[in-house]
């Protein structure tokens, strides 16, 4: 069990997306806000009350363990077994091709999201901000704004974001709410 999730839970917006503390855990993982202790403590904490681990489950355990890319990778082969269509199993394949730096199969694979999640989103703009596109990473922060908990990492990527745009009053705006 994580603090900074229990939290983050209790701050979540509620209509976006049932706040499962796993999804809560991995969104903030993905933004830098929890580190690998505390996503791991809520990926051993579901599975302590499971009966089957989660595709989320499988998903959180990969990235704990990204260090090791064969245990990594093990995770991740389980993400899509039960559920291929699962938002669980898109973010595994971004995953994927992340670190395989396909970066034009990620921009395909953003693009064609319908109703990407938060966990999703946060990939998203990290990936558009990367690539120095950063309208595009503009977009997907307006998908998922306000969000409380994630707002630290919203603010920061907002602010470069407006100023790669040349809208520097609202990027000097930005930085002096930060």
């Amino acid at each position: 069990h994580c603090e900074a999730i229990d939290q983050a839970v209790a701050d979540w917006p509620k209509e976006n997306e049932k706040e499962n503390r796993l999804q809560v855990g991995l969104a903030l993982f993905a933004a830098g806000l929890v580190d690998r202790k505390c996503l791991a403590s809520e990926a051993d904490s579901e599975a302590a009350f499971s009966t089957t681990p989660s595709a989320l489950y499988y998903l959180a355990k990969s990235f704990v363990h990204s260090d090791e890319s064969e245990v990594s990778d093990s995770y991740l082969e389980h993400v899509c077994e039960n559920d291929a269509n699962s938002a669980s199993c898109a973010l595994s394949e971004i995953v994927s091709a992340w670190s395989n730096e396909e970066w034009e199969d990620l921009d395909s694979r953003f693009d064609a999201m319908k109703n990407p999640d938060i966990i999703s989103s946060v990939w998203a703009i990290r990936h558009f901000m990367k690539r120095g596109e950063p309208e595009r990473a503009y977009g997907w922060m307006k998908k998922i704004s306000p969000n409380k908990p994630l707002g630290t990492f919203l603010q920061v990527q907002r602010v470069k974001a407006l100023w790669l745009m040349n809208r520097y009053s609202e990027a000097k705006m930005g930085a002096l709410q930060a």
